[in-house]
């Protein structure tokens, strides 16, 4: 992943490169990510996060151990439930009741023979696209280049429906998350003759809208990649879309806007840029549009962060090793030749593997609570999850105000 630009702001065609396995297939895709206008305000002074991110809030809960839990649908977790609130009641708890809920995960797929879809369902391509949530109303440039997918591009543009779904994939089991979003095709380019035909196009997608995913019609052929694969969906729509909530609306805001005074007071590493407020018509009642920027804009503070703190954890490996290998500040010569000690080793090892852990808990918190925020049919538990989100990044910024008031002199 790359966006991290010191003094400058995410510039509206900026594009974050983000890399990952294809389950299924031996090859890496590599898709590029452009992230819609709201995502201007987000500014990325620096390229390492200082003391301010040594603070990692607990994960969610691991993908994998998730995986393992009852698969609940949207509508069977909400039929019945009352309307979400927030208020101080929310607002002094201390753990989030439905934190552990996670994902919902299709079942594994099995080997079966192909299944008919049902009578006047929707059925669309499937593109599975790693462990990165994507959320409506965003734009996504992918690089096609398997024979299968582009095998997907010529379909959708020859029958011209240009959509597909595309969904989170758990990396530990396989599994596909239920809820997906639909891509719609803007742009394509050829480039087979500019890249020698190792990519053959480069496309520019839509995040249009939610589905569920109910069965995989074609399950075989995931495992001999011999075409993509094809799935029965159903539309996910909010049901509490004729209820307002102003008072909670207004609480998420504020304390969105306590968020950025602090990040701002405290010089964080990356923060928002408090000109953001110019993009909401008003902060007492939010559209869907304005919510999902939100969410939009909490994403891309998380993963820039996990970028920070990746790049600092792996250039305080590399400056250990750089020591031993160097002499006067240059690179001996015979670098290549020497051994590295056993307790460098052990030493170099112990750090790799903290960090490996850092990261995998980190990592839960760039997906679990955007993939719950998207698989809900009720806007104001989405509201829930990013309050609370937004509280722990508060709790976190005045922790810090607290101790650089009691240690005035420490970095």
């Amino acid at each position: 992943r790359r966006g991290l630009f010191g003094g400058t702001e995410l510039a509206r065609s900026s594009a974050v490169v983000i890399g990952h396995q294809d389950q299924g297939a031996d090859t890496k895709v590599w898709s590029s990510c452009v992230m819609a206008a709201h995502n201007t305000a987000l500014v990325l002074v620096a390229i390492c996060v200082q003391v301010a991110n040594a603070w990692v809030p607990p994960a969610v809960g691991r993908i994998g151990a998730l995986a393992a839990r009852p698969n609940l649908s949207a509508a069977g977790r909400s039929a019945g439930s009352a309307p979400l609130k927030m208020g101080l009641e929310i607002a002094n708890d201390g753990e989030d009741e439905d934190a552990e809920e996670g994902i919902n995960w299709m079942p594994p797929l099995t080997m079966t023979a192909d299944v008919e879809k049902e009578d006047g369902a929707q059925v669309f391509p499937l593109f599975p696209l790693g462990s990165v949530v994507y959320l409506p109303n965003t734009e996504h440039i992918l690089s096609i280049f398997e024979p299968r997918y582009r095998s997907m591009y010529n379909d959708i543009l020859l029958s011209g429906g240009r959509s597909f779904a595309t969904c989170m994939v758990n990396e530990e089991t396989g599994q596909f998350a239920e809820t997906a979003m639909i891509f719609y095709l803007d742009e394509l380019k050829e480039v087979s003759q500019q890249t020698n035909d190792q990519v053959k196009y480069i496309c520019k997608h839509q995040a249009t809208r939610r589905v569920n995913l109910k069965k995989v019609l074609n399950p075989k052929v995931w495992k001999d990649g011999s075409t993509y694969l094809k799935v029965q969906v159903e539309d996910l729509e909010d049901v509490d879309t004729e209820e307002t909530y102003p008072d909670d609306d207004q609480l998420l805001m504020q304390v969105f806007r306590e968020v950025v005074d602090l990040q701002d007071k405290l010089k964080e590493e990356p923060r928002f840029s408090p000109t953001l407020f110019s993009m909401f018509n008003s902060e007492t009642n939010l559209e869907d549009e304005e919510v999902w920027s939100l969410v939009n804009l909490w994403q891309t503070l998380a993963n820039e962060r996990v970028g920070a703190v990746r790049k600092k954890k792996t250039d305080e490996i590399e400056a250990k090793l750089m020591k031993y290998i160097t002499k006067d500040g240059k690179v001996s010569p015979k670098a290549g030749q020497v051994e590295i000690p056993k307790s460098l080793q052990v030493e170099i090892t112990a750090m790799t593997n903290k960090f490996r852990r850092e990261m995998a808990e980190m990592a839960d918190l760039t997906t679990v609570p955007f993939q719950r925020m998207l698989q809900t049919n009720r806007r104001q538990e989405r509201v829930t999850i990013l309050y609370k989100l937004i509280m722990d990044e508060k709790r976190r910024l005045e922790a810090i105000v607290s101790l650089k008031a009691l240690f005035p002199t420490a970095p």
